[in-house]
């Protein structure tokens, strides 16, 4: 925890200090990921549903045109992957 200091322009109503919680971001997607319980329901990559009539399902982001084109277009190069942990 780190502790945020009151600018000394600040208006009245700010309060003198403000506790600041953060945390590494890798370190928490390491830890969902690990998590055995959490880690299955984790998505990494695009997918395409449809229904029994054959017309394409949407239901979020990984389902949807934009992610899709963007991660089916363009492969990460493997010296940028961060799946080598």
């Amino acid at each position: 925890m780190k502790t945020l200091e009151r600018l000394e322009d600040a208006a009245e109503w700010v309060p003198d200090s403000i506790p600041f919680y953060y945390r590494d971001s890798l370190q928490a997607l390491r830890s969902i990921v690990s998590n055995p319980r959490v880690a299955e329901y984790c998505k990494w990559e695009p997918q395409k549903f449809f229904d029994a009539k054959e017309n394409r399902v949407y239901t979020d982001v990984f389902s949807g045109n934009w992610l899709w084109d963007r991660q089916v277009a363009s492969p990460v190069p493997k010296s940028n992957r961060t799946d080598q942990y």
